[in-house]
């Protein structure tokens, strides 16, 4: 009885993942489309998916909408690729709105009400976490996010807002803003 029981939560578990892995490959698409964009260094056709696989931020891009789109043990597995792999966290029901670019993914981390947007860049060390009311900020379409920012709280970065390194938002940027370190 028990071993119908592991069968069906195993079916429920891979049924869950394989939903969630579909909806990334599609999304990874598109993050593949903005990594390329008027850029020489297009792979041709013919080898594009092979060496897309093999770029680490295309690879990181696909891994972190898996882990944010599972949940139980799909979740923890990833979430411990996410580690071992790029040293990323990536938390349950953080939400990728669109394209999305890691030029160096290593040591980010995303909280599990983050909402992020469409062509987004998000460089090394980048933190988009909750306040201590656990509130979580929303990145706008458009926006980069440099080399050891933290975005915190429930707050809104605007679109096309730019947040330079080392930076710590804790209040909404408008649009196009350039945000700096003094």
């Amino acid at each position: 009885m028990l071993s119908g029981i592991g069968c069906c939560v195993s079916r429920s578990i891979e049924s869950r993942v394989m939903k969630s892995f579909a909806s990334s490959l599609a999304d990874w698409n598109l993050d593949r489309d903005f990594h390329y964009r008027n850029s020489d260094r297009t792979p041709p056709n013919g080898v594009r998916a092979c060496v897309s696989l093999a770029n680490p931020s295309l690879l990181a891009a696909c891994l972190f909408r898996l882990t944010a789109s599972t949940s139980g043990l799909a979740h923890s597995f990833c979430r411990w690729l996410c580690l071992s792999v790029f040293a990323s966290d990536i938390s349950t029901g953080a939400v990728f709105e669109g394209a999305v670019e890691f030029p160096h993914p290593t040591g980010i981390v995303i909280g599990r009400g983050a909402r992020v947007g469409s062509n987004v860049r998000i460089f090394q060390n980048v933190t988009i976490g909750s306040s201590r009311k656990g509130e979580y900020p929303a990145v706008g379409n458009g926006v980069t996010l440099y080399s050891g920012a933290v975005v915190a709280g429930d707050l809104v970065i605007g679109p096309g807002a730019v947040i330079g390194a080392n930076c710590v938002v804790t209040r909404s940027v408008s649009g196009s803003d350039v945000i700096r370190s003094p």
